[in-house]
């Protein structure tokens, strides 16, 4: 289903809190016309799209390396590692994992290999659907999956991908059935010299509305970053519900685990559900409104 939108820009200059494509070059001044278009994906985009959404994601390394730093949850992890591997008295094994976690701390040194590790990430999602052979089949799929772009002034300055399932979708138990009405938002990224335009909410409204049609009553998406956070908040997203959740993961009677894997769920859903640190987000959907009756 094509889904084209129009905005007109009313000169606010607020800018979208989203996450923004980080240009390799000084980036072109913002676009002359004030108006956007929202249009789904076409094959010549694919060129300028995927450099676009790799810059954005790129963009959030320092401050996911910041977040990690700063969470009790790694210093104890850390301390757990290096305390076990001196209980059973694994000295080298002790030393390595000290001085992991001595460059962790270190931003020159642990900034730069995340840096690394999410530049590796991110080819490997490149190679997996957002290639001109892959983004199709991936993201374009009739009823499943839409990619949607956001052109001004002639040129793309933003892009957002949206499936009708629920973001934790691949993480379900086995044989657990998709939970019907869910959609997911992904892969949302805005050109910084675009950013007055408040094309992260735009995007947004284009990917619910694109939801909506297709049955969804809820929109999930999973983010890291703070400023990511109070963006999603700012236009009605919450954390995710653990009844939700364990619903997608684990069917209708969210049964509790039973097997190590299901256990391994359970906890790290927790974690990324946490009421201030979670990472899976939701909004639910407004009902649609009543078909208006006919005139007599």
């Amino acid at each position: 289903m094509a889904t084209e939108l129009r905005w007109r820009d009313r000169g606010s200059g607020a800018g979208d809190g989203g996450s923004g494509a980080e240009a390799p070059h000084p980036p072109p001044p913002p676009p002359p016309q004030d108006e956007v278009r929202i249009r789904p994906l076409e094959a010549a985009d694919v060129e300028v799209v995927a450099p676009l959404w790799a810059a954005g994601f790129a963009e959030m390394g320092p401050l996911m390396y910041d977040s990690i730093r700063r969470s009790p949850v790694t210093a104890l992890v850390a301390l757990a590692a290096v305390a076990g591997a001196l209980a059973a008295r694994a000295w080298v094994t002790a030393g390595l994992l000290a001085a992991g976690a001595a460059a962790l701390y270190t931003p020159a040194l642990g900034g730069a290999l995340l840096q690394r590790l999410l530049a590796a990430g991110i080819e490997s999602q490149r190679r997996r659907d957002m290639t001109p052979d892959t983004i199709f089949r991936t993201w374009r799929v009739p009823g499943a999956s839409e990619f949607l772009v956001a052109v001004a002034g002639g040129r793309i300055v933003g892009c957002v991908a949206v499936a009708a399932h629920h973001t934790l979708h691949k993480e379900r138990a086995a044989g657990v059935p998709a939970r019907p009405g869910e959609a997911s938002v992904w892969r949302l990224s805005v050109d910084p010299s675009a950013r007055r335009l408040r094309i992260g909410r735009r995007l947004m409204d284009a990917a619910e509305a694109w939801a909506a049609a297709h049955g969804a009553t809820a929109v999930t998406l999973v983010t890291g970053n703070v400023a990511s956070k109070q963006f999603y908040r700012r236009i009605g997203y919450a954390t995710e519900s653990m009844p939700r959740a364990r619903h997608v993961l684990f069917g209708p009677a969210g049964a509790h685990p039973v097997g190590w894997l299901d256990r391994a769920r359970h906890l790290r859903l927790s974690s990324r559900l946490h009421p201030s640190s979670g990472t899976v987000f939701v909004k639910h959907l407004p009902p649609p409104a009543p078909a208006a009756e006919p005139a007599h």
